[in-house]
């Protein structure tokens, strides 16, 4: 077999582990953050920088849920609140498989993760992206931070 045989199959096979890797069918653990046995999830919020896109550290921007679980996001900045004129938090959900909004307070937003219980609708792997929408004491709108929760 000749070296540049020899060296195009390892590239395929190695590119083909790789996609292997990254196989969305895999099976998960839940993120750190969410109690399986509770069904919930608490996500923590600082807010860095009200005025830019990447202003807010979120505990987990990457959250990964396993179970059908409340999701928690809890600001932990003082002088910040979740925005009363739209939801605190807007998932981009056109499957359905997010419900119950609700805002507890100023300072704490959650919503249902329904995970398997949404039936077909429920996409193994599937990235959902969401806004977080803040403002400060004074009504100042912060600019929205977008990560995503993860159902496996």
């Amino acid at each position: 077999m000749s070296a540049r045989l020899l060296f195009s199959s390892m590239v395929v096979v190695m590119g083909l582990q790789g996609c292997a890797q990254l196989s969305p069918r895999e099976p998960r653990q839940a993120s750190k953050e969410c109690d399986v046995g509770a069904g919930k999830c608490k996500l923590d919020i600082e807010v860095l920088d009200c005025a830019k896109p990447d202003g807010f550290k979120v505990s987990n921007p990457n959250l990964v849920v396993t179970t059908p679980s409340t999701i928690e996001w809890t600001i932990q900045t003082k002088d910040y609140r979740f925005r009363k004129d739209i939801n605190g938090i807007v998932i981009a959900d056109k499957d359905g498989v997010f419900d119950t909004p609700k805002l507890h307070g100023e300072q704490k937003f959650s919503w249902r993760d329904k995970h398997r219980e949404a039936g077909k609708s429920f996409r193994q792997g599937m990235p959902y992206y969401y806004f977080i929408n803040i403002e400060r004491d004074d009504g100042k709108p912060c600019v929205p931070f977008d990560p995503w929760i993860s159902n496996y």
